[in-house]
């Protein structure tokens, strides 16, 4: 039988923070999700990242999600979508929101 080894095991992500600007959210998330170094921090590089760079099981929870919304509006709400997508697309990536 094979042993787990410490990358086979989920990563278990949970974001707490308040955001006021989506460059805030953006920076967090690369930081999270380890994205590489050329993450354009926009929704374009979000998906390419979040579909292709995500390669161990990783849950992602954002926690405090209405603040940030009653902030940021739109432009978060479309942050989310594009997680929400890409957690459909990647088998390796489980998102959730918790207002």
């Amino acid at each position: 039988m094979n042993e787990p080894t410490p990358n086979s095991w989920p990563r278990r992500i949970t974001i707490v923070q308040v955001f006021e600007t989506t460059a805030e959210v953006h920076e967090t998330l690369a930081d999270a999700l380890r994205f590489p170094a050329y993450y354009g921090k926009n929704l374009d590089a979000l998906w390419d990242c979040a579909t292709c760079d995500i390669d161990r099981p990783t849950h992602l929870t954002w926690r405090n999600f209405a603040a940030t919304q009653k902030n940021l509006g739109p432009k978060v709400d479309a942050i989310r979508q594009v997680l929400e997508e890409a957690a459909a697309e990647n088998s390796n990536l489980d998102f959730w929101v918790e207002d």
